[in-house]
């Protein structure tokens, strides 16, 4: 992060975690006179060590009387507030200001975010049928981490197939290959029923 700010990092800082984050606070602070909020994003944190964690509450504290030099977003699966739910990680728990839940996306919302996702990806032309959106959408529970790697694995299956657009088999083939997808009672999509990951 230091070095993100632009900081040049001494041998002396190497060793010295006070000297480290003193001059992070005063890099930290001429941003902040310059009138530049300095936000930190940090992805899947329910696998990040205690030691981390601590290390990010003691970021957290770096302020003025009046505010907070540095922000920290947390992304993270919901085992993060499982483990935040221990007494040692208490202190951690006591700073956080706001936490928010994603729903799973609806079917609408999931054949909208296919779609975005290719039109960022280049592609313009229909790759999904109605019935395979739906079939990634119960298969995924909405979950747009499972909605990824469904679509991932079903493009990877189309494209070996030398196919233009996905098909039915491709679905279930990645459905098949992805752990915590919900398995398919039955092979034709009329008649698909659904079961969990553990039935």
């Amino acid at each position: 992060m230091a070095r993100e700010l632009g900081l040049t990092i001494t041998p002396g800082m190497q060793t010295d975690e006070a000297l480290l984050i003193e001059q992070l606070q005063l890099t930290l602070l001429q941003r902040k006179t310059a009138g530049r909020a300095v936000v930190v994003m940090i992805d899947e944190a329910q696998a990040l060590p205690d030691d981390a964690l601590e290390a990010i509450r003691l970021l957290g504290n770096l302020e003025t009387e009046q505010d907070k030099l540095l922000h920290i977003v947390l992304f993270a699966q919901p085992e993060l507030d499982s483990r935040l739910a221990a007494h040692h990680l208490r202190q951690f728990r006591q700073r956080i200001t706001f936490r928010s839940a994603l729903r799973p996306l609806t079917l609408e919302e999931t054949a909208a975010y296919i779609e975005y996702r290719l039109a960022r990806s280049g592609c313009y032309q229909p790759l999904f049928s109605v019935p395979l959106y739906k079939a990634i959408w119960q298969a995924s529970q909405g979950i747009p981490r499972l909605i990824n790697q469904l679509c991932h694995k079903t493009l990877l299956a189309t494209c070996c197939d030398r196919r233009d657009e996905a098909n039915r088999e491709a679905v279930l083939l990645a459905i098949k290959d992805t752990v915590g997808a919900r398995q398919p009672r039955w092979t034709y999509p009329v008649l698909w029923g659904w079961q969990s990951p553990h039935e």
